[in-house]
């Protein structure tokens, strides 16, 4: 999904035809029969909206949660708040979908094939999925990298977040 430029105004494809629209017409903003679509799309994705009045927390159906993220006080209008949300939503997912390919890819699992399934990399919430990486980062370090030190202390406080966090800044640096 991308914009298409023509004659200077910009344009987004329709979901599930060929046409396009001018991008000055969508109203995911202003409308719940344009957001809605969105919502429940997530949802299909084992992802719950707890909307109130002024905060908005997404949760996935497992024991692991996303935190609130977005909370507005008093911005408006539970839409206004359900848009933001659902924004903030997007850009993690588009963050963690980047990172776990990262991490697939410096683990020699580009093709997420396990028993000839296609797998999610759920590095991101699993500590299954990521203590093999953790172990590999140690592999790879040096004994004087401060990438690696910042995932053993991550271990220590035993928050998957803050070690995903680590590995991912520990393979970018890697990668250098």
């Amino acid at each position: 999904m991308g914009l298409k430029e023509h004659e200077g105004s910009y344009y987004l494809p329709l979901y599930n035809s060929g046409d396009w629209i001018p991008d000055v017409e969508l109203e995911y903003h202003t409308d719940w029969n344009w957001l809605m679509p969105v919502v429940e799309k997530i949802e299909t994705f084992g992802f719950e909206f707890i909307i109130s009045e002024n905060r908005v927390k997404i949760k996935h159906n497992t024991d692991h949660s996303i935190e609130e993220l977005f909370h507005a006080e008093t911005i408006g209008s539970k839409l206004n708040t359900t848009y933001k949300a659902v924004v903030e939503f997007i850009k993690t997912i588009k963050i963690e979908t980047e990172s776990n390919e990262l991490i697939a890819e410096f683990m020699d699992m580009e093709d997420h094939q396990e028993m000839g399934k296609y797998v999610t990399p759920n590095y991101h919430n699993s500590w299954d999925w990521l203590m093999p990486v953790v172990s590999e980062c140690r592999v790879q370090s040096n004994s004087e990298d401060s990438y690696w030190e910042a995932i053993y202390y991550s271990l220590d406080v035993c928050d998957i977040d803050v070690t995903y966090h680590a590995v991912v800044e520990f393979i970018k640096e890697f990668n250098k």
